[in-house]
């Protein structure tokens, strides 16, 4: 929906005005008398006023025809593609190799999900997401906040796609089977068509999508999301991507409760369908109540859906459990800029405008908009209401979602000062934001209630504040509410530990793109986990600083000098969750190794643990999270449980052996001894393979680790060459110097 004076800078400028025309809806308005400053004007959607087209030259119509043309193809892009990271659409058969995919069977398994009310005889269509056929007989998983009864709607209405260059079709009526409010999940139940006529779940044979095990993914695995963004003639989007990290959630027990993702999420995209690279779903888009600044897009787990399917197979009512998620902010995204593309964008947002500006566009994107919405656009000039400015539209008639495009024209040049324009939906404010022209300045943006949090939930909302963290949380967020933000220009953020800057790969910040006051965050992910240690994030608005606030990792994290004692030779097991710590205190280790020996010190096991070995003292709380290589004190600090500290030479005395639990749980098993070197160290040999050319001097070995099958009846290893070589063959554990020279 846009509106615009059909005869503002007719060359060039009226270009754009009649792609805005094609693209756009209109709405009901009631305009303002003027007050000398400014006009606000609408045109409908049916095309430019004859007095515009009569004073276009004809190299003007020519331009302005290819860009009618241009604008009536928006479509066609549409389709199966997805972006690159250059912003071009490309084919979805060059971004997924292979034909694993099958893309027309996702496209039927994906539908669109419309809350409408009845009205005059027909359906209204009050809201819309996505939503995946998870069972041929009528089962769609889709989000809770698509379908919530706080919408208002009266019934829910299933779109269906035939082909992936055919619009969505209405077809079916649903109806709410199992809903989970906490986890923002819903299955619905086909149960009539349009007409009212029951259908029978039995005869519908409608393409389910196939279900993946969301359990397995890993970071960095590819996601394709699939979906409907906008409510008109719009075909089916597919928006390529990649899984970024892991978020737990408050009250629920899975600790991957979210899947983040750099796919760009819409809310129309909500509910539906993010498979991998086979085309099996294994998560539901799920689109965020944030700011621009402060975006993320998350895919909830196939996981945590599948024992609600299960359910609503077996045809049980289950309403769920948790709080109510909220309804979306009608009016969101409220941006300024000085011109537009031929294709009807926003070209240059800003916040400021120079001295003599006569025209300044703006746009925002809405949703859950009814024909019953009343929606007024109010602008104020140094907080006086310019009168000329205002459009109150009693009825909306630009649907219930999109994006509005609009302009003002000033009566010669606007004066200089501090402009805010105020969205007010049902007599309600709804989005607001201010603008600054001329020589006049901003009020001073002011960042308060700083905080540090470990989550945050689909609506913004942060969970798990707290000055002190655990050991290994991988990612927090710094959360702010600010006021007078008009004036500025980007956010930055700043993260020190122990005083020293932390390195950020990443590009310099957008502009700001959000309202005059409310709340945002900013995060910071490493992907090992937070050390211990003593932390300050700083918020800069622009160049200046807005805010800090201290925390600490690890703080509470004390390790007993009274560690379990752990005798040479011995092996030691347990259990680890995320941040627990085992300490060990070394015992038999009096003498000096021999010759080419030292201590060898190797940690087995499931999931991710990390090894320290320290002479003297057991490792601070500080020093854990981190590699060391010294002599008196190693931690290999890798990935997994699979790690050795070998000591040549190690002075005999006070040794410490920390274990610290990495991933949510850790089975671990730890043996320590005298061993000789591992020139080579351990490798993995396969079944079956062979290696040549080893030639160990006196006292050294090769140690080679060989995964054997479960039901093998057999196993032979053999060895051939020439010098004096021994084999030394042991199950489950590497062969230690205590069991060199001797037959076994």
């Amino acid at each position: 929906m846009c509106r615009i004076h059909p005869l503002i800078r007719l060359t060039g400028l009226a270009f754009a005005v009649l792609v805005l025309l094609a693209a756009c809806g209109g709405g009901d308005s009631d305009p303002v008398a003027g007050d000398g400053i400014g006009e606000q004007t609408a045109s409908e959607a049916s095309g430019v006023e004859d007095g515009a087209d009569a004073a276009a030259t004809p190299e003007q119509r020519e331009q302005a025809v290819e860009v009618e043309a241009l604008a009536s193809r928006r479509n066609v892009s549409l389709g199966v593609t997805a972006p690159t990271a250059e912003g071009v659409a490309q084919p979805l058969t060059s971004i997924v190799e292979g034909d694993a995919l099958d893309v027309e069977r996702i496209a039927r398994s994906v539908v669109r999900v419309e809350p409408a009310v009845f009205e005059d005889g027909d359906f209204s269509i009050v809201a819309f997401g996505t939503g995946s056929i998870v069972d041929r007989r009528g089962l769609i998983l889709t989000n809770f906040h698509v379908i919530d009864p706080a919408i208002g709607h009266e019934v829910i209405l299933i779109a269906v796609t035939g082909a992936l260059d055919q619009s969505p079709r209405e077809k079916f009526i649903a109806e709410v089977q199992v809903a989970d409010p906490l986890l923002d999940l819903a299955v619905l139940r086909i149960v009539s068509d349009l007409s009212g006529e029951p259908v029978k779940a039995s005869t519908l044979n409608l393409t389910e999508i196939p279900q993946g095990d969301s359990s397995k993914v890993e970071v960095l695995d590819q996601v394709l999301a699939f979906g409907y963004p906008d409510i008109g003639d719009e075909t089916l989007t597919v928006t390529a991507g990649a899984i970024s990290g892991f978020l737990s959630q408050a009250g629920v027990s899975d600790r991957r409760s979210w899947f983040k993702t750099d796919t760009t999420i819409s809310f129309g995209n909500s509910g539906g369908a993010a498979v991998n690279a086979e085309g099996m779903l294994i998560g539901i888009p799920t689109q965020g109540n944030f700011d621009e600044g402060g975006s993320i897009a998350h895919l909830r787990p196939l996981a945590l859906a599948q024992p609600l399917i299960e359910a609503a197979q077996r045809g049980e009512l289950i309403e769920g459990s948790g709080t109510r998620i909220a309804t979306p902010t009608p009016i969101s995204n409220l941006s300024f800029a000085p011109d537009l593309t031929l294709d009807g964008e926003m070209l240059g947002l800003s916040s400021e405008f120079a001295t003599g500006t006569d025209l300044i566009f703006y746009s925002y994107d809405f949703q859950g908009l009814t024909p019953d919405s009343s929606v007024s656009d109010i602008w104020l000039l140094d907080g006086d209401v310019v009168e000329s400015l205002i459009l109150q539209r009693a009825a909306w008639t630009g649907g219930s979602a999109g994006t509005f495009v609009d302009g003002i024209q000033a009566r010669g040049t606007f004066p200089a000062g501090i402009y805010t324009l105020e969205i007010w939906v049902n007599d309600v404010l709804s989005a607001s934001r201010s603008l600054s022209l001329g020589e006049a300045d901003f009020s001073e943006a002011e960042l308060t209630n700083l905080v540090v949090a470990e989550g945050v939930d689909p609506l913004g909302i942060p969970w798990g504040a707290a000055t002190d963290f655990s050991p290994g949380v991988s990612t927090l967020f710094a959360f702010f509410d600010y006021t007078n933000g008009g004036g500025i220009p980007f956010v930055d953020d700043v993260w020190y530990l122990e005083g020293e800057v932390i390195p950020i790969a990443r590009p310099r910040p957008g502009p700001w793109n959000s309202g005059d006051s409310g709340q945002s965050f900013v995060a910071f992910t490493d992907a090992r986990g937070f050390a211990p240690g003593s932390y300050t994030v700083e918020i800069y608005f622009g160049e200046d600083l807005a805010g800090a606030v201290d925390f600490t990792v690890g703080a509470g994290l004390s390790l007993s000098t009274d560690g379990d004692d752990l005798a040479l030779g011995e092996v030691a097991t347990g259990t680890l969750l995320v941040g627990d710590v085992a300490l060990f205190r070394l015992t038999g280790f009096d003498a000096p190794p021999g010759s080419g020996q030292g201590l060898l010190v190797q940690l087995n096991g499931d999931g991710d643990a990390d090894l320290y070995v320290k002479r003297g003292t057991p490792p601070e709380a500080n020093e854990l999270n981190q590699g060391w290589d010294d002599a008196n004190f190693q931690a290999p600090f890798i990935v997994g449980s699979e790690e050795t500290v070998f000591l040549p030479g190690a002075t005999p005395g006070e040794w410490w052996i920390a274990v610290v639990g990495y991933d949510s749980e850790n089975s671990f098993s730890l043996r320590a001894s005298i061993s000789a070197g591992t020139a080579a160290g351990q490798q993995e040999l396969p079944l079956g393979e062979s290696v040549s050319d080893i030639l160990p001097l006196e006292g050294d070995f090769d140690e080679y680790i060989v995964n054997v099958p479960a039901g093998t009846e057999a196993l032979t290893v053999s060895i051939l060459g020439d010098g004096d070589a021994d084999l030394y063959v042991q199950f489950g554990a590497p062969v230690t110097a205590d069991v060199l020279d001797q037959e076994w």
